[in-house]
This record gives C-alpha cells, sequence and structure tokens, in this order.
C-alpha cells in the first residue's frame, strides 16, 4: 500500500513539474512535421501583456500618476537639492548665454573704434584688444554670476511658490503612455522572467 502512494505522489509530481514547465517552455514553437507545440505564455505573450495591463490600469490611475509626479516636484524643489539644482542651471545658462559672444562684441566694437582712429597705426593692438574684450568679459561675466547668485535665492522661492505642480503632474502624467510602457514591457518579458515572476 505504502509503495502504491509514494509511487502516486512521484508521478504527481512529475506530472505537475512538467505541467509547470510546458506552461514557459518552449519559447519558440517547435515542430514534429504537421504538429506545432509551444509553451502556453510564450504563444499568448500578447494576451498575457494586455492582462497585466488591465490589472495594472485598474490599480494605477493617472491621477495617482499626477499625485506621485506632484508630490516629487514639490518635494525636491523645496528641499536645497533641486533648489540648488534649479540655482545653479540659471547661472550655467547665463554664462553660457555671455561667455564667447560677450567678448566678441566687445572686440568687434573696440577694434571698430580704434580702426578709424589708432589701430590702423598701430596692427599690434589687436592681441592687446582681445585680451582686454576677454578679461573684460570675465569680470562682466563674474559680476552677473555675482549679482544672481545674491538675488537667485529670493527668486527660485518665487518660481516655487508660482509654480503650479498640479497642472505641471497633470501635463507629465498624460503625456506618459503607460500603455505602451506595459505594454511593451511584459513582451519584452522571457519565458524565465514571467516564470520568476510566478
Amino acid at each position: 500500500m505504502l509503495v502504491y502512494a509514494l509511487v502516486g505522489a512521484v508521478i504527481g509530481y512529475v506530472t505537475n513539474v512538467v505541467a509547470v514547465k510546458l506552461l514557459f517552455y518552449p519559447e519558440r514553437p517547435i515542430g514534429f512535421g504537421w504538429f506545432r507545440f509551444q509553451g502556453l505564455i510564450p504563444a499568448r505573450r500578447r494576451e498575457v501583456a494586455e492582462r497585466v495591463l488591465g490589472a495594472v490600469r485598474d490599480y494605477v490611475s493617472v491621477e495617482d500618476v499626477e499625485r506621485l509626479l506632484r508630490e516629487a516636484f514639490a518635494g525636491v524643489l523645496s528641499r536645497g537639492v533641486g533648489r540648488e539644482y534649479l540655482k545653479r542651471a540659471v547661472l550655467d545658462a547665463v554664462e553660457r548665454r555671455f561667455r564667447g559672444s560677450l567678448a566678441h562684441s566687445i572686440y568687434s566694437s573696440t577694434r571698430d573704434v580704434l580702426t578709424s582712429s589708432v589701430a590702423s597705426l598701430f596692427p599690434a593692438l589687436d592681441t592687446p584688444i582681445r585680451a582686454f574684450a576677454k578679461s573684460l568679459e570675465d569680470s562682466i561675466v563674474d559680476a552677473i554670476r555675482g549679482a544672481l547668485s545674491r538675488v537667485l535665492d529670493d527668486v527660485v522661492d518665487e518660481v516655487v511658490r508660482c509654480i503650479d505642480f498640479r497642472e505641471v503632474a497633470r501635463c507629465v502624467a498624460s503625456s506618459i503612455d503607460l500603455d505602451s510602457l506595459v505594454r511593451e514591457k511584459v513582451e519584452c518579458l522571457s519565458s524565465r522572467d514571467v516564470e520568476a515572476l510566478m
């Protein structure tokens, strides 16, 4: 009697293991003559993706994404990291805008003024004029950065107060195509990944 029970348990265990493995494998269809065979989940990958997508839709709404984004935006900008990032971004933008173009403008203007009078008499003045323009540019850009840096904390406070995080989050959330993202990710899962999820 005990032998029959053990044999039945082993057969049942092997049957269950084979059945579960056949859900996931083989990933690609295998043909035996006219007979084609493929694991159930790989064969119905699109349907599985749609079902997972339906579950995600049931539990994660656009409002949830909006709320998460709103909290993230407000949290980042109200803490030091986000404020420092915003401040640094403004200062870097000012530097990119003026550095190089300002020196060129100063050099051109100075050269034009001097060309009509002194520079034509002394061509060796071209290098000192360039150096003067670069030095003046550095001084002006540094002065602008310094002045901006002093007032930027107040500006960032005002910007943070004026930003409607609810509206920003709504715009960002509506531009996220959650359906396509979930569908793409699920369809890219291998049978091993899906099996590991189970």
